[in-house]
């Protein structure tokens, strides 16, 4: 059997399979884990700190997923998978995935850090973390490309991890610094930050069908965490050609609490299908989520959160009403 502990964030995770190939991520792809976490790096630690197991176990059977509370167990013919399939994103090891979403869990169950599906801004003269929360299509991208222009460090580009230790006292986590970015994105709303990256587009026909993985590490913040900073959250929705941004401030604390556990849930309580043909149920319970609201109801109550508010915007003007 091969072996190897891959350390994210906090938690160590021992990978396990009698297929050193399938030990292996993607690198330098959209289904790169590393566009949902900052680093996944091999590590050498004692037995007593691996937190969870997962195990790849590749043989001549129809495929089965098998979680328990820090074990997964995958059975099958996943070599064969691996070659067939489509979309690498949605495989064992990709960065839609199952072991992305374990990962998610390991971190709340053994950890206490929870995760947004966000990205993060971070404004190092007024200690101001800007997240914006939001699923795929939801304008995540426009908010980071904005941010470059305007002189904003990136924390995160897709996910943000955060800890309580007291009432008031949170801390955060650095997150992902790759990401998957279409290129019209880049081309038409961005060339400047194109430029400012350095970035040499390939010269292809479906410009905003396309996207390339983008490293934006160069404009990341100083420090890998951030305690108790000012915060502004933002529920985006950008429309590709918007001139006017429209801002909301949300005060209800039960809308804000209701689409915070929704965001921090979705990734984890999701049912996915791996390689186009293996379906998974979620990997939530019922403790898990009231734990994870708790987490959220202290969120909203955090005194240090500055402002809540729906933007509705285009691709260029999405910071408009939004920086302060």
């Amino acid at each position: 059997m091969f072996e190897k502990v891959i350390q994210i964030c906090n938690t160590n995770i021992k990978l396990i399979s009698n297929k050193k190939e399938l030990l292996e991520f993607e690198k330098g792809v959209i289904a790169d884990i590393e566009t949902d976490f900052y680093k996944a790096e091999e590590v050498k630690v004692p037995s007593a700190d691996v937190d969870a197991y997962f195990y790849i176990i590749d043989e001549d059977s129809k495929p089965q997923v098998q979680i328990g509370s820090n074990i997964v167990l995958a059975q099958g013919n996943f070599s064969e998978l691996e070659k067939r399939a489509n979309d690498l994103r949605f495989s064992l090891l990709g960065n839609e995935g199952l072991f992305y979403r374990f990962v998610l869990r390991v971190l709340e169950n053994k950890h206490n850090i929870f995760s947004f599906h966000a990205c993060g801004l971070f404004d190092e003269e007024k200690e101001r973390l800007y997240i914006i929360c939001g699923g795929a299509g939801s304008g995540k991208t426009a908010f980071i490309l904005k941010g470059i222009e305007e002189g904003l460090k990136i924390f995160s580009t897709e996910t943000v991890h955060f800890k309580f230790y007291s009432s008031d006292e949170l801390k955060f986590y650095k997150g992902s610094m790759l990401d998957n970015i279409r290129i019209g994105n880049l081309k038409y709303d961005y060339p400047n930050v194109c430029r400012m990256l350095n970035i040499s587009l390939p010269q292809i026909k479906d410009e905003w069908g396309t996207k390339i993985v983008v490293d934006l590490s160069q404009y990341q913040t100083s420090s890998d965490y951030l305690s108790n900073p000012r915060i502004i959250l933002v529920f985006p929705h950008i429309e590709q050609k918007k001139r006017e941004s429209v801002v909301n401030e949300v005060k209800d604390k039960r809308v804000v609490d209701r689409i915070l556990f929704n965001n921090l849930s979705n990734k984890i309580a999701e049912t996915i299908l791996l390689y186009e043909k293996v379906p998974v149920a979620g990997l939530d319970t019922l403790s898990s989520a009231e734990k994870r609201f708790q987490a959220v109801s202290k969120f909203t109550r955090y005194t240090k959160l500055q402002k809540v508010i729906n933007v509705i915007a285009g691709t260029k003007n999405c910071l408009e009403g939004v920086k302060e």
